[in-house]
């Protein structure tokens, strides 16, 4: 609990009576009546509220501590708690932080001195012309003062009860200086999350990339301005600032307009601050992927320094490298992936790359991509490639699971001793196969719904349909129509299918050339598919390579040949510098 001696006390509002209008901007009325509207007397009025004279109470502390600093014009006494006006002026409340005086002589400026002097006619204590003199007598000015300008305002403040404001000296103003500077236009900011329809936040969608497209707004000039020296009213130079900052510097491709002022996007790409340089580019690199990122959309190709972290998505149309691993994450890559740790799946893994995949291992993953797959081991996964898969450097194995590559497989072994169930199918187009399989399956479900119609309207129908409608009721000729053109157009529809399997069949057998390769040979539980042939390997098999032979229509086997280390050397991504 707090005492009366402690501090906390001390910044509590309560402890502090006010003896004027806490709640007024007194500084930005001050401002108003100097710099603009001199003649305002409702100006006046309100700052009349907080006119204090010398050794006037302005606050008090009732735990009798300086909570609240004493600022310019101040004095607090630590006796009694209580702050006081040095002199005639306005007092200003900060807050909790201070409480100062803007006195009615006035020279803070240092090239100016200015007088607001408020209506005195109902005040006990008011300032004559005299006084007036003395106040700025006591500066050390040394150059001109307009003491007759003050005298007459002051004589008109007093006859007719009017706020009068005076700069009574004056020398010259600083003007700053800048170099030319690059204001960024562009909100790059980060969101905290995306707001659902239900109300609540994804914190996993925080437009952490800016994407965008040529031609948008990034940034402007403001030109180069000199500083001018100013002089004070003590007869001294007073030095202008020169600001040597500018803000940001243009990188690549943003490009001037003709106006010399406005900034734009060059290309289509992301937009990008490093260190302070504004550029757009086709490559952003960035630490990981998690929450302090959410999930990353790119206009172009992405450089991860360290993980992927499960549950995130990452979609480009350009390349991703990942320096780390990639967990559990969906990835949707308009390019190559890369990848020095290993890709590991999990519930929610699901990814597609329209380029080549280079990973150490791939493990429980779910993955479709129209390049080579090349990785050291490849381990219970589900591989779907409409070019190569080349497991040939490190362990070199691929063990369980799925592998389908339209154009051959490598690999220095495969399947395991514990006869892992592991598939490997090349000659195959991976989203063509798929299709002949729901082509198979269509067709078989329709010959079923087919049987099912004819054995509902029996043999007599398929003798003479015409004399089978015939004797149907004319209440139920309609019925039987429907079921009629819907058994036409499962005919139709079926025979086009068959069809377009058999092209399909005949397609396929024109890509079994594709063959699989083991150096160091496969295990049993191992099924290849070379094309629509299968073969079951039950017996350890040393090196070998399967391909179709033509003239036994069936899988045979050769001795293996490796790929030359050129064919699948790792690529690399690299960042804009």
């Amino acid at each position: 609990m707090a005492t009366e001696n402690s501090g906390m006390l001390s910044m509590d509002p309560n402890n502090y009576e006010y003896s004027f209008d806490n709640t007024i901007n007194v500084r930005e009325i001050y401002n108003k009546i100097v710099d603009s509207e001199p003649n305002n007397q409702l100006l006046y009025t309100e700052l009349l509220k907080n006119y204090a004279v010398t050794g006037e109470q302005i606050l008090k502390s009732i735990s009798k501590r300086a909570g609240i600093k004493a600022g310019k014009n101040v004095k607090f006494d630590k006796m009694t708690g209580i702050y006081r006006s040095a002199v005639f002026g306005y007092v200003v409340y900060d807050g909790m932080n201070s409480v100062s005086v803007i006195p009615v002589i006035n020279v803070e400026d240092k090239w100016r001195g200015v007088m607001v002097l408020p209506p005195q006619k109902e005040l006990k204590r008011q300032l004559s012309s005299e006084d007036i003199q003395n106040l700025i007598s006591e500066i050390p000015i040394r150059l001109m003062v307009d003491y007759d300008k003050v005298a007459g305002l002051v004589e008109e403040n007093l006859k007719f009860n009017e706020g009068v404001c005076c700069v009574f000296v004056e020398g010259k103003k600083p003007v700053d200086g800048n170099v030319q500077k690059v204001i960024l236009d562009y909100d790059m900011s980060i969101e905290t999350g995306k707001k659902s329809e239900d109300g609540s936040i994804d914190f996993k969608e925080r437009s952490f990339i800016h994407n965008i497209d040529a031609g948008i707004q990034i940034a402007h000039f403001i030109p180069e301005k000199p500083a001018v020296d100013g002089l004070d009213i003590y007869d001294e130079v007073l030095e202008a600032h020169y600001d040597e900052e500018p803000c940001y510097k243009i990188g690549n491709n943003l490009k001037v307009e003709a106006d010399g002022i406005n900034i734009k996007s060059a290309i289509k790409g992301i937009l990008v601050n490093n260190n302070n340089t504004i550029s757009v580019s086709n490559v952003i690199e960035i630490e990981k992927v998690d929450l302090s990122t959410g999930n990353i959309e790119v206009d172009g190709s992405v450089i991860i320094k360290e993980n992927v972290t499960p549950g995130f998505s990452i979609k480009t149309e350009g390349d991703i490298k990942v320096n780390g691993n990639i967990e559990d994450a969906k990835i949707n890559c308009g390019g190559n992936l890369i990848v020095s740790g290993g890709i590991i799946g999990g519930p929610d893994s699901d990814m597609h790359i329209n380029g080549k995949v280079y990973a150490s291992f791939i493990r429980n993953a779910n993955l479709i991509c129209n390049g080579d797959v090349i990785a050291n081991q490849i381990v219970n996964s589900d591989i779907s490639c409409n070019n190569r898969v080349i497991v040939l450097e490190g362990k070199g194995v691929i063990i369980g699971g799925n592998v389908k590559a339209l154009n051959g497989v490598w690999a220095r072994s495969i399947g395991a001793i514990s006869e892992s169930k592991t598939t490997i199918i090349v000659g195959r187009d991976a989203e063509a196969y798929a299709l002949f399989k729901n082509i198979q399956t269509t067709v078989k479900a329709n010959r079923e719904e087919i049987n099912k119609y004819k054995t509902l309207l029996g043999s007599e129908y398929f003798k003479d349909p015409k004399a089978f409608i015939q004797r149907i009721p004319e209440n139920k000729r309609d019925t039987i129509k429907a079921i009629l053109k819907k058994v036409s157009n499962l005919v139709k529809e079926t025979t086009e299918l068959e069809e377009k399997r058999k092209q399909m069949s005949e397609e396929f057998e024109k890509l079994s050339n594709s063959s699989i390769s083991s150096m160091e040979g496969f295990f049993p539980g191992v099924t290849v598919y070379i094309s629509n042939i299968r073969k079951y390997i039950t017996n350890k098999i040393s090196g070998t390579e399967y391909f179709y032979s033509k003239e036994l229509r069936d899988i045979s086997e050769k001795a293996p040949k490796t790929l030359p280390p050129e064919e699948y050397a790792k690529i690399d991504v690299v960042a804009d510098k």
